[in-house]
Protein backbone atom coordinates (compact mmCIF):
# COMPACT_ATOMS: atom_id res chain seq x y z
CA UNK A 1 0.00 0.00 0.00
CA UNK A 2 1.04 3.61 -0.48
CA UNK A 3 0.32 6.53 1.84
CA UNK A 4 -2.83 6.10 3.91
CA UNK A 5 -4.32 3.50 1.57
CA UNK A 6 -5.26 0.08 2.89
CA UNK A 7 -6.19 -3.17 1.23
CA UNK A 8 -5.94 -6.93 1.34
CA UNK A 9 -5.92 -9.99 -0.88
CA UNK A 10 -7.51 -13.30 0.05
CA UNK A 11 -8.43 -16.58 -1.62
CA UNK A 12 -12.15 -17.32 -1.50
CA UNK A 13 -13.41 -20.90 -1.66
CA UNK A 14 -16.98 -21.10 -2.91
CA UNK A 15 -18.13 -24.65 -3.53
CA UNK A 16 -15.95 -26.08 -6.28
CA UNK A 17 -14.82 -22.60 -7.30
CA UNK A 18 -12.01 -20.50 -5.89
CA UNK A 19 -10.87 -16.99 -6.76
CA UNK A 20 -8.81 -14.11 -5.41
CA UNK A 21 -10.50 -11.14 -3.74
CA UNK A 22 -8.61 -7.83 -3.89
CA UNK A 23 -10.30 -5.06 -1.92
CA UNK A 24 -9.57 -1.93 0.04
CA UNK A 25 -9.54 1.85 -0.05
CA UNK A 26 -7.20 4.19 -1.92
CA UNK A 27 -6.78 7.45 -0.01
CA UNK A 28 -5.18 10.75 -0.91
CA UNK A 29 -1.65 11.45 0.33
CA UNK A 30 -1.84 15.02 1.57
CA UNK A 31 1.81 16.01 1.14
CA UNK A 32 1.94 14.56 -2.39
CA UNK A 33 -1.45 16.01 -3.38
CA UNK A 34 -2.18 12.70 -5.08
CA UNK A 35 -3.89 9.39 -4.26
CA UNK A 36 -1.84 6.50 -2.94
CA UNK A 37 -2.16 2.92 -4.15
CA UNK A 38 -2.86 -0.68 -3.23
CA UNK A 39 -1.56 -3.68 -5.12
CA UNK A 40 -1.18 -7.41 -4.96
CA UNK A 41 1.87 -8.89 -6.60
CA UNK A 42 3.66 -12.14 -7.19
CA UNK A 43 7.18 -13.06 -8.23
CA UNK A 44 7.64 -16.52 -9.67
CA UNK A 45 9.31 -18.77 -7.07
CA UNK A 46 12.99 -19.68 -7.11
CA UNK A 47 13.93 -16.87 -9.45
CA UNK A 48 12.07 -18.58 -12.28
CA UNK A 49 11.39 -16.73 -15.53
CA UNK A 50 8.68 -17.44 -18.08
CA UNK A 51 9.13 -16.87 -21.80
CA UNK A 52 6.10 -14.97 -23.09
CA UNK A 53 7.78 -13.57 -26.22
CA UNK A 54 5.43 -15.54 -28.49
CA UNK A 55 2.50 -13.66 -26.94
CA UNK A 56 3.95 -10.20 -27.60
CA UNK A 57 1.39 -9.39 -30.31
CA UNK A 58 -1.41 -10.55 -28.02
CA UNK A 59 -1.96 -9.58 -24.43
CA UNK A 60 -3.06 -10.50 -20.93
CA UNK A 61 -6.53 -11.90 -20.41
CA UNK A 62 -7.90 -11.29 -16.93
CA UNK A 63 -11.05 -13.11 -15.92
CA UNK A 64 -12.65 -11.06 -13.19
CA UNK A 65 -15.82 -9.89 -11.56
CA UNK A 66 -16.23 -6.37 -10.27
CA UNK A 67 -18.12 -5.56 -7.10
CA UNK A 68 -19.50 -2.29 -5.80
CA UNK A 69 -17.30 0.06 -3.80
CA UNK A 70 -16.69 -1.32 -0.35
CA UNK A 71 -17.01 -4.90 -1.51
CA UNK A 72 -20.72 -5.37 -0.89
CA UNK A 73 -22.90 -7.28 -3.29
CA UNK A 74 -21.82 -8.91 -6.53
CA UNK A 75 -21.87 -8.46 -10.25
CA UNK A 76 -21.95 -5.23 -12.23
CA UNK A 77 -24.05 -2.42 -10.96
CA UNK A 78 -23.86 -0.02 -13.89
CA UNK A 79 -24.60 2.86 -11.51
CA UNK A 80 -21.32 4.74 -11.89
CA UNK A 81 -19.89 3.18 -8.75
CA UNK A 82 -17.12 1.28 -10.53
CA UNK A 83 -13.59 2.07 -9.40
CA UNK A 84 -11.64 3.70 -12.24
CA UNK A 85 -8.03 3.20 -11.12
CA UNK A 86 -7.27 -0.44 -11.89
CA UNK A 87 -3.95 -1.26 -13.57
CA UNK A 88 -2.04 -4.43 -14.38
CA UNK A 89 1.73 -4.82 -14.60
CA UNK A 90 4.16 -7.49 -15.79
CA UNK A 91 7.66 -7.47 -14.32
CA UNK A 92 10.88 -8.46 -16.07
CA UNK A 93 14.56 -8.06 -15.09
CA UNK A 94 15.14 -6.62 -18.57
CA UNK A 95 12.46 -3.94 -18.34
CA UNK A 96 13.65 -0.38 -17.74
CA UNK A 97 12.80 1.22 -14.42
CA UNK A 98 10.40 4.12 -14.61
CA UNK A 99 11.54 7.64 -13.76
CA UNK A 100 12.20 7.74 -10.03
CA UNK A 101 11.49 4.02 -9.72
CA UNK A 102 13.00 1.99 -6.90
CA UNK A 103 11.44 -1.43 -7.47
CA UNK A 104 13.72 -4.44 -7.70
CA UNK A 105 12.57 -5.17 -11.26
CA UNK A 106 11.29 -2.94 -14.01
CA UNK A 107 7.71 -3.52 -15.08
CA UNK A 108 5.30 -2.74 -17.88
CA UNK A 109 2.00 -1.28 -16.73
CA UNK A 110 -1.35 -0.46 -18.34
CA UNK A 111 -4.83 0.63 -17.29
CA UNK A 112 -7.85 -1.59 -17.54
CA UNK A 113 -11.51 -1.06 -16.72
CA UNK A 114 -14.26 -3.43 -15.76
CA UNK A 115 -17.21 -1.75 -17.42
CA UNK A 116 -19.51 -3.79 -19.59
CA UNK A 117 -21.62 -6.89 -19.34
CA UNK A 118 -20.39 -10.17 -17.84
CA UNK A 119 -19.54 -12.89 -20.35
CA UNK A 120 -21.32 -15.57 -18.36
CA UNK A 121 -24.41 -15.91 -16.19
CA UNK A 122 -22.30 -16.22 -13.04
CA UNK A 123 -20.92 -12.71 -13.51
CA UNK A 124 -17.38 -13.39 -14.75
CA UNK A 125 -16.01 -11.34 -17.62
CA UNK A 126 -12.76 -11.34 -19.60
CA UNK A 127 -10.73 -8.16 -20.02
CA UNK A 128 -7.95 -8.17 -22.62
CA UNK A 129 -4.99 -5.83 -22.13
CA UNK A 130 -2.68 -5.74 -25.18
CA UNK A 131 0.99 -5.97 -24.27
CA UNK A 132 1.58 -3.15 -26.77
CA UNK A 133 -0.48 -0.84 -24.55
CA UNK A 134 1.92 -1.31 -21.62
CA UNK A 135 4.74 1.10 -20.80
CA UNK A 136 7.76 0.71 -18.52
CA UNK A 137 7.73 4.48 -17.87
CA UNK A 138 4.86 5.36 -15.52
CA UNK A 139 4.42 7.94 -12.80
CA UNK A 140 4.73 7.18 -9.09
CA UNK A 141 2.05 9.83 -8.57
CA UNK A 142 -0.65 8.44 -10.85
CA UNK A 143 0.60 5.16 -12.32
CA UNK A 144 -0.01 6.71 -15.75
CA UNK A 145 2.46 6.88 -18.64
CA UNK A 146 1.04 10.20 -19.88
CA UNK A 147 1.65 12.09 -16.61
CA UNK A 148 4.10 14.94 -16.09
CA UNK A 149 5.65 14.71 -12.62
CA UNK A 150 6.03 17.70 -10.27
CA UNK A 151 9.76 17.80 -11.14
CA UNK A 152 8.79 18.43 -14.77
CA UNK A 153 9.57 14.97 -16.11
CA UNK A 154 7.14 13.85 -18.83
CA UNK A 155 6.53 10.11 -18.79
CA UNK A 156 6.29 8.21 -22.06
CA UNK A 157 3.67 5.78 -23.35
CA UNK A 158 3.98 2.92 -25.80
CA UNK A 159 2.18 4.23 -28.87
CA UNK A 160 3.55 2.37 -31.90
CA UNK A 161 5.12 -0.67 -30.22
CA UNK A 162 8.61 0.48 -31.20
CA UNK A 163 9.37 2.96 -28.42
CA UNK A 164 12.04 1.96 -25.85
CA UNK A 165 9.33 1.91 -23.15
CA UNK A 166 7.37 -0.85 -24.97
CA UNK A 167 7.65 -4.57 -24.22
CA UNK A 168 9.91 -6.39 -26.68
CA UNK A 169 10.83 -9.99 -27.45
CA UNK A 170 13.88 -9.92 -25.17
CA UNK A 171 12.15 -8.54 -22.08
CA UNK A 172 9.03 -10.63 -22.65
CA UNK A 173 11.29 -13.65 -22.72
CA UNK A 174 12.15 -13.20 -19.04
CA UNK A 175 8.97 -12.17 -17.24
CA UNK A 176 9.04 -13.09 -13.57
CA UNK A 177 5.78 -11.85 -12.07
CA UNK A 178 2.72 -9.69 -12.32
CA UNK A 179 0.69 -7.33 -10.17
CA UNK A 180 -2.72 -5.68 -10.12
CA UNK A 181 -2.95 -2.15 -8.77
CA UNK A 182 -5.65 0.20 -7.51
CA UNK A 183 -3.89 3.50 -8.10
CA UNK A 184 -4.26 7.13 -9.08
CA UNK A 185 -7.93 7.35 -8.07
CA UNK A 186 -9.19 7.70 -4.51
CA UNK A 187 -12.05 5.48 -3.40
CA UNK A 188 -13.16 2.03 -2.30
CA UNK A 189 -12.62 -0.94 -4.59
CA UNK A 190 -13.32 -4.66 -4.69
CA UNK A 191 -12.23 -6.97 -7.46
CA UNK A 192 -12.63 -10.73 -7.76
CA UNK A 193 -9.95 -12.31 -9.97
CA UNK A 194 -10.40 -15.82 -11.33
CA UNK A 195 -7.43 -16.10 -13.69
CA UNK A 196 -4.70 -14.21 -15.53
CA UNK A 197 -3.24 -15.67 -18.71
CA UNK A 198 -1.28 -14.64 -21.80
CA UNK A 199 -3.08 -15.00 -25.11
CA UNK A 200 -2.11 -14.59 -28.76
CA UNK A 201 -3.61 -11.99 -31.04
CA UNK A 202 -6.82 -13.07 -32.70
Amino acid sequence: MGGQSSGNFSVVEQGSESYGLFQGTVRNVSFLHAPGFCRFTTVFPGGKHENAAEFLEGGLKITLRHRHAGGHGGGHGGRGEEYQGFKVAVSSPGASHHHGGHELFGMYKANFNVEGRPDSRDGWMDVLIPFRSMSSDWSDFTGECATKDPDGYQHKCCETGREPVCPNAKTMGTINGFSIWAEGTAGDFALEVKSISAVRRG
